[in-house]
């Protein structure tokens, strides 16, 4: 009688268990870049992946590059519609964790990124922009420990964000 309730009980929790906790393997010499910070907001992803996989952006890089989105936060239902439809279905892969914690950084391979993205919220009210950059500056620095050769490219709402992360040792460009 027990062992039946216990399978049951495994069942139910495996049935939990969400497909975007699964780690990223790079496809042999796939490059990739990392985006991270505010991408559960699917007008960002939109102009993000718009500029980022322009034809004319490709065409003269002679590479293409696979993107993993690195969150804290299952996808949105706007966000998975766009991720699985035919323009990035193959070029996009959604993985839950955070910037924060190395074994996420390890599950994205940020070992070998070619770079890793940090998006802010750029319509956040304005008594929250300290908060906001704040957020994105600790994920760089943690990336940064986590890999200091690895190219941070970082967008802050505050000019004085910017000096911190000069000063700092992060390998990082401001946008």
């Amino acid at each position: 009688m027990i062992i039946p309730m216990r399978i049951n009980e495994l069942q139910q929790l495996l049935s939990l268990r969400s497909p975007f906790r699964k780690p990223y393997y790079p496809i042999s010499s796939e490059n990739h870049v990392i985006v991270c910070g505010h991408v559960n907001d699917v007008a960002k992803l939109e102009r993000f992946f718009s500029e980022f996989y322009h034809p004319d952006r490709m065409a003269g890089a002679g590479e293409e590059y696979h993107t993993v989105i690195l969150s804290p936060y299952e996808p949105t239902e706007e966000v998975l519609v766009l991720l699985q439809s035919q323009a990035l279905d193959s070029k996009v892969t959604y993985v839950i964790g955070s910037a924060l914690a190395t074994e996420d950084l390890k599950r994205v391979r940020a070992d070998i990124a070619f770079c890793m993205f940090f998006l802010c919220n750029t319509e956040i009210k304005e008594g929250m922009t300290n908060a906001e950059d704040a957020a994105t500056v600790l994920r760089a620095l943690s990336v940064s420990n986590f890999n200091p050769d690895l190219e941070c490219l970082v967008q802050v709402l505050r000019p004085e964000e910017r000096t911190i992360l000069k000063d700092s040792d992060v390998n990082v460009v401001l946008w």
